[in-house]
């Protein structure tokens, strides 16, 4: 149902887009005067750009010596993207598994203007993570292992003001909407929304750690028996296993951003934003000795699961926001490498649990339409 609003969304702002002299691009006009020494406009209102994306995950599940860390293999996607003023929206294909089905959902729309960013997403992934670090011991074995244990899911909406836009350009660093004609930099301030699920099945965890040691002959139950996972809310040591959590996400925004224009029609432009936030959780504990008994016993799992315990935290988090670009832009054409990076922090009870994502993008595109 989500998916569908925000392809409504879309819909909708494209209708809208599409009516150059509406109210509302006076208004942004208006609002994004810039002093053409520093900014030169675009002169083509529409684009057209193929680009191939590198997309990257990683989340580390953290409690005191105990680490758990995941991440898939990174994507690599091909696609076409189309503008029209501000609104600029394309659609990739994963090239590494087009024929393989993956639960994983990425659907984000930036509007890049001279005094303001909007970020809106939906991010979901699952099915298709590896783990590629434990540290409990006895379990060293496993890394490697596809899990299909982590659901993740976030949904937000940012929004950022440029103090400095008549003189500092973010699209045209990010966007390829207007062209930085001198070196120049801003304060970024804002705000933003987001709410995230994550849920570690720890019976899916534990039958994909059984399938793969019996699988390659390394199966030992006594080293389960004895592995130390002892769950009660009152231990500080051992690695807490968090069924079905929610976290809420109010926060606060401050960066700065430069272009730096190195040669004509060049630019490299970097944006770094810090976020604190309030955050609160909500979760389940699962019992992991219990659930490993019942693996290894029925040598099956289940997605269902006995909550040992509801917890609630409310607490103060930071948040990680980065932006990198090269671009060389004529007016006419242009083509660039651009990268972003966003690392989000969350605790839960005694763990920390870090979600790191982001992309690097290697594009080119053409103007086209009435010269403005």
């Amino acid at each position: 149902m989500l998916k569908r609003y925000f392809l409504f969304i879309i819909f909708t702002l494209s209708v809208t887009g599409s009516f150059a002299d509406n109210w509302f691009t006076r208004f942004l006009g208006k609002l994004g005067e810039t002093d053409t020494t520093y900014i030169e406009p675009q002169h083509y209102p529409s684009t057209l750009m193929l680009q191939n994306s590198y997309v990257f995950d990683r989340i580390s599940l953290k409690d005191g010596a105990d680490e758990l860390v995941f991440a898939p293999d990174v994507s690599v996607q091909l696609g076409p993207f189309a503008g029209y003023k501000f609104i600029f929206l394309g659609y990739t294909v994963d090239l590494k598994s087009f024929f393989k089905s993956k639960d994983r959902t990425n659907i984000a729309m930036t509007f890049f203007t001279n005094p303001f960013i909007i970020d809106i997403f939906y991010r979901k992934a699952g099915n298709d993570f590896i783990l590629r670090k434990i540290t409990i011991d006895g379990l060293k074995n496993m890394e490697g292992m596809e899990c299909t244990a982590i659901r993740t899911r976030n949904v937000g909406v940012s929004f950022s003001y440029i103090l400095n836009h008549k003189h500092y350009s973010a699209p045209a660093a990010f966007a390829q909407t207007t062209n930085q004609r001198r070196n120049a930099g801003s304060l970024i301030l804002g705000a933003g929304v987001m709410r995230s699920k994550f849920d570690l099945n720890i019976t899916d965890l534990v039958t994909d750690m059984l399938i793969k040691s019996i699988s390659d002959g390394t199966f030992n139950e006594e080293s389960l028996d004895n592995t130390d996972t002892d769950t009660s809310a009152d231990s500080d040591d051992d690695m807490l296993v968090t069924r079905n959590a929610r976290f809420n996400t109010f926060s606060l925004s401050a960066g700065y951003g430069y272009n730096w224009v190195f040669a004509r029609n060049w630019l490299v432009g970097a944006a770094a934003i810090v976020s604190p936030g309030l955050k609160t959780c909500d979760a389940h504990f699962e019992d992991l000795n219990e659930t490993i008994n019942n693996v290894i016993t029925n040598h099956s799992g289940s997605s269902s699961y006995v909550p040992v315990e509801s917890y609630h935290h409310t607490g103060v988090n930071l948040d990680f926001k980065a932006h990198l670009g090269v671009t060389y832009n004529n007016t006419r054409w242009y083509c660039g490498a651009s990268s972003t990076v966003y690392d989000n922090h969350y605790n839960a009870h005694d763990y920390h649990l870090r979600n790191t994502y982001g992309s690097v993008n290697l594009y080119a595109g053409f103007y086209f339409g009435k010269r403005n």
